[in-house]
């Protein structure tokens, strides 16, 4: 047997929904047909796709990457700074490429990679000659580096006068970069976003304060929120009238975004050879010219130099910390904080004298010699007379202690009998006194301390126990009480 379902045909809503969801898809086939034609077929929209979907990740991502690139970059200047022989090979590779050039040609910048087994260097000057010894042509190396070497075959040598600062990592082939100012003009100025040109400044002038033997750092106004210094008219005018006839002892004066004048007058004495100048903003005149974007990107277009110092100023101070909770072995880029004191050699002054041993018994030991420690012998007279002198009235023998009395015989002579009869007849004498007596008067107590006895309570054991009656001279057997009391020696 069968059963039949009948089924009833759509009502006029459902057609209208039917005929809606057609409509729809016939349009939205028709703008992709147009969307494709207008990119160029299907194969460029697939690729525009593509394309889209991984900037879309990189925009997500970017904040990351960034974060692990500037980590990157401390961590190699960082390094560069925490390194004691990272400042001697960066001197050794400007010396050794200053001696292979030509006469007036020389290196003013020198990277090296974070291992600090490769060196480069940027030679300036008029048409150097090619490089020779451990040297080659870096031109085909990431960069505009002149010259690269290995750190191990380049040898130092006797160079000129140097003042190398730190100015951040190289964007193309990562490394510490560094310039060396005392090659360059008087001033160097830091222009672009104000605040990473800050940063930047901020940098150079804590390292040249930081430097072992560097000239005197003027702070003017204005570069640090929380540095209060001179106006910069005021350290202008307080500058010598001639000179420093050492080009390193030459006042630096920092200065943020100077007047027209100023940077006229600044010019002025920087060619004079009066002072060395850090100053953020334009200076006319010769200056080395550093342009900081809102990145941290750093660009030197005479130095050929494209760097990043976004972490530049946190390295910097880190290290400056660093120097002062634990004084670095050496180098010759940063200052090293105040020395630590300096140690004597153990064999260079007299030992200590050794404290005196805890006092014995005479009597169980003996009689012993003072121990005398040798001494060695000195150059100087007058000091070893006065040492023998002390020595002789520290370790001089002391006075020998009395002879300890006879042991007690058992037969006593006639006149030890009679003291002891006397003596014991008066403590007869004086038992029988106190036994007639109805009251006995109380024994005399020490004085005691009532504020002690008042904190100490009612305890008894806690009390100052009253002053030991001290002992009889005499030795041997006491007669009134039968027991032995000991001899204690003393020197006379």
């Amino acid at each position: 047997m069968y059963t039949r379902l009948a089924l009833g045909m759509p009502d006029r809503a459902s057609w209208l929904i039917l005929l809606g969801f057609l409509a729809a898809l016939t349009l939205l086939v028709w703008l992709m047909a147009r969307l494709i034609r207008s990119q160029g077929g299907l194969r460029p929209t697939c690729r525009r796709i593509v394309w889209e979907v991984r900037m879309t990740r990189r925009a997500f991502a970017e904040p990351f990457r960034v974060f692990s690139r500037h980590r990157r970059w401390a961590r190699i200047l960082s390094g560069y700074l925490a390194d004691p022989a990272a400042p001697g090979t960066a001197l050794a590779a400007l010396d050794h490429a200053d001696s292979t050039t030509d006469d007036g040609c020389y290196a003013l910048a020198v990277q090296l990679s974070p291992a600090r087994e490769q060196v480069r260097v940027v030679v300036a000057g008029r048409d150097p000659l090619p490089p020779a010894g451990p040297w080659q042509k870096a031109t085909a190396e990431p960069g505009e580096w002149s010259w690269s070497a290995s750190a191990a075959s380049v040898d130092p040598s006797d160079g000129p006068e140097r003042m190398l600062l730190a100015v951040g990592v190289d964007r193309r082939q990562p490394g510490a970069v560094l310039v060396d100012w005392m090659r360059g003009p008087a001033a160097l100025a830091v222009e672009g976003d104000p605040h990473a040109s800050r940063g930047v400044l901020q940098a150079l002038a804590a390292q040249i304060d930081h430097l072992p033997d560097g000239p005197p750092v003027l702070v003017a106004r204005g570069v640090h929120p929380r540095h209060a210094g001179p106006d910069l008219d005021t350290l202008l005018d307080a500058q010598p009238e001639d000179a420093v006839a050492e080009s390193s002892l030459t006042p630096v004066v920092v200065c943020w975004s100077p007047t027209p004048e100023q940077a006229a007058r600044i010019s002025e004495l920087c060619a004079a050879g009066r002072l060395r100048a850090l100053v953020g903003g334009r200076v006319p005149g010769a200056s080395w010219t550093f342009h900081a974007e809102p990145g941290g990107r750093l660009l030197a277009p005479g130095l050929h130099l494209d760097l990043e110092s976004a972490a530049l100023p946190r390295a910097i101070a880190r290290t400056i910390r660093r120097d002062r909770r634990q004084p670095p072995a050496g180098t010759a880029v940063l200052r090293p904080s105040p020395a630590a004191p300096a140690t004597v050699p153990a064999d260079a002054v007299p030992g200590p004298r050794t404290e005196a041993a805890q006092p014995q018994d005479a009597r169980a030991e003996g009689p012993r010699d003072a121990v005398v420690p040798v001494q060695r012998d000195y150059a100087d007279a007058d000091f070893a007379a006065d040492y023998a002198a002390d020595l002789e009235a520290d370790f001089a023998e002391p006075a020998p202690a009395p002879a300890p009395s006879p042991p007690f015989s058992s037969a006593p002579s006639g006149a030890r009998a009679a003291e002891e009869a006397a003596e014991e007849a008066a403590e007869e004498a004086a038992e029988e006194k106190a036994g007639k007596a109805e009251t006995v008067a109380p024994p005399e107590t020490a004085e005691t301390d009532p504020v002690r006895n008042e904190d100490l309570g009612d305890d008894g054991d806690l009390a100052e126990p009253a002053p030991a009656v001290p002992p009889s001279r005499s030795g041997g057997i006491s007669a009134a009480s039968g027991t032995t009391n000991e001899r204690t020696s003393s020197q006379p």
